[in-house]
């Protein structure tokens, strides 16, 4: 979890920090705050950082959000960027530093609407899949191991990622790429 003193030093004192400990409490600054950017970390307690961006952005469809994590792959990556983060950062003093710049820019420049034609979005189901083989493959498919950093019980993350592989060679089955 990022420490508000973390945050702090990184961007300055032109904005304001709230810190949430863990979803719940991020729902509430949600609610009652005036949130510009979340911070959201993708590793805390009982909801990983991409499920609560889904969540945040089912209340507020315009919040804007960027993940960190110590460890990335690049389909968790891909899934925060599905899911709506504008960035994906490292979780150290040199990914952190990418926060006040953005955050200028974010102040500068107004949000744009894009009209992606017959482009079709992922379902967060999708999205879900790409983020839990990605936490499996940081730990070279040891499913016991990714739980614990998750978070989450063993015998859960073991469905979800069964599930995940299943759906996953279904697409690739419709889509006729065996890879």
């Amino acid at each position: 979890m990022l420490e508000h003193k973390t945050l702090r030093k990184k961007i300055g004192d032109a904005h304001r920090v709230l810190c949430a400990a863990n979803c719940t409490e991020a729902f509430e600054v949600l609610e009652h705050e005036r949130v510009d950017l979340a911070v959201i970390d993708v590793h805390m307690p009982f909801m990983n950082g991409v499920e609560l961006l889904f969540a945040m952005r089912e209340r507020r469809p315009d919040l804007r959000a960027v993940l960190v994590s110590g460890l990335w792959t690049a389909r968790m990556m891909r899934a925060g960027f599905l899911a709506g983060a504008l960035d994906c950062l490292e979780k150290t003093d040199e990914g952190l530093v990418a926060l006040a710049p953005l955050l200028e820019r974010l102040e500068t420049v107004e949000r744009r609407e894009f009209d992606l034609g017959p482009f079709e979005l992922p379902t967060p189901e999708q999205i879900m899949d790409e983020f839990y083989l990605g936490l499996t493959q940081i730990y070279g498919g040891n499913v016991t191991r990714a739980a614990k950093d998750a978070g989450v019980h063993r015998t859960s993350m073991q469905r979800s990622v069964k599930r995940a592989r299943e759906r996953t060679d279904e697409r690739k089955a419709r889509r006729g790429d065996g890879e």
